[in-house]
């Protein structure tokens, strides 16, 4: 039922019933009964004639997840403090699954009418802040996708084939962090480090917006040690994830009270 949810997206806002259960393979009965659910439950709002969109209680979720993200809550003061230190629009970005998202944007000095902006999902291969997760990626996930995008990385420079694909991300791992350029929106740059979780794990970074004329202007040694500075004062502070304890074996229990 929920992925009827993953088929918004800003192409296309609003879904008619017949074109939900069309592009889901549902039959009738069972598209109007998750529809009907959704939008009990406020996921979906019916808009007129046309259909259905989204629904309040997405707005309501984004609310708790802004109070509840350890990375967000972690990092907001030095996400700001970043802001204020480079003037530049300092973006959090998290991973989840294979989507690469803005959670949280600080505006820098100046008004960067830039069209990937919170909540919308970044290209896989495009920009510095995809660059810099994938780059982090283990070797089998990131065969996975380089031939789900083999075509657009050639075009990208990432490399003709495999290896050099392989290669050119090492590169970036090793260096720390990745720099773009006009390849989401055009004049406009990126500067972005990792962040890790437990066990090194790649769980998101933090991206410098500015023009390309300013980083053309910017020691970006310096932009980078600030930035990684901010990354490894979010990462001590990300609580370790808690794991329950093991239950006793019953047999176990009784065996301890008969003796």
């Amino acid at each position: 039922m929920l992925v009827i949810l993953e088929l918004f997206s800003p192409p296309r806002m609003v879904w008619t019933t017949e074109g939900i259960c069309e592009a889901l393979g549902y039959s009738r009965p069972t598209g109007y009964r998750y529809i009907r659910q959704l939008t009990e439950n406020g996921l979906l709002v019916r808009v007129g004639p046309a259909g259905y969109s989204l629904g309040p209680r997405i707005v309501e979720w984004d609310f708790l997840m802004r109070h509840a993200d350890p990375m967000l809550t972690a990092g907001l003061p030095f996400l700001r403090n970043l802001a204020v230190q480079t003037g530049c629009d300092i973006n959090l970005v998290a991973l989840y699954g294979d989507r690469i998202v803005t959670t949280h944007q600080e505006m820098g000095t100046e008004i960067l009418p830039l069209s990937f902006s919170r909540g919308r999902p970044f290209p896989i291969l495009r920009g510095a802040s995809s660059r810099i997760i994938i780059a982090n990626f283990p070797r089998g996930r990131l065969k996975r996708i380089y031939e789900q995008n083999e075509s657009e990385a050639l075009a990208l420079g990432y490399g003709s084939n495999w290896e050099e694909f392989k290669s050119y991300l090492a590169k970036i791992k090793r260096a720390g962090y990745a720099v773009s350029r006009g390849e989401l929106d055009a004049g406009y740059a990126g500067v972005a480090v990792p962040i890790f979780g437990p066990k090194r794990v790649i769980i998101g970074c933090i991206v410098a917006a500015l023009t390309t004329q300013r980083l053309a202007l910017t020691r970006t040694d310096m932009l980078v040690n600030m930035l990684q500075g901010a990354a490894k004062e979010i990462e001590v502070r990300i609580p370790a994830p808690q794991v329950p304890p093991v239950p006793r074996r019953r047999d176990t229990a009784y065996r301890n009270v008969a003796s």
